[in-house]
């Protein structure tokens, strides 16, 4: 069995250049993905977004797990994605 967290959220398109600059929550998301290969249990990550050019763009970061306890851990501690997004609250909807 794997086990999968999702975080689905939206950028504007009118804010996409700065979710996606090198300091940016996209490139962040994208980085994290080098800690996340160090983490017991770690499976895989994809991220993936929708190419509107107008209105807001829907991401999805995704990682698989091999256990629910590797999984548990990862999203009790930090970093982790869910902080990731949550400190760029400004160029995300809602």
């Amino acid at each position: 069995m794997e086990y999968i967290q999702t975080i689905l959220f939206q950028v504007p398109a009118s804010r996409l250049e700065e979710a996606s600059a090198s300091d940016g929550l996209l490139s962040e998301l994208d980085a994290h993905r080098e800690f996340l290969r160090t983490q017991t249990g770690f499976r895989d990550l994809r991220i993936t977004r929708s190419i509107n050019t107008e209105g807001n763009i829907l991401v999805l970061f995704e990682t698989r797990w091999t256990d629910d306890g590797s999984l548990v851990r990862y999203e009790t501690n930090e970093p982790n994605a869910a902080t990731i997004v949550r400190n760029h609250r400004g160029v995300i909807v809602g």
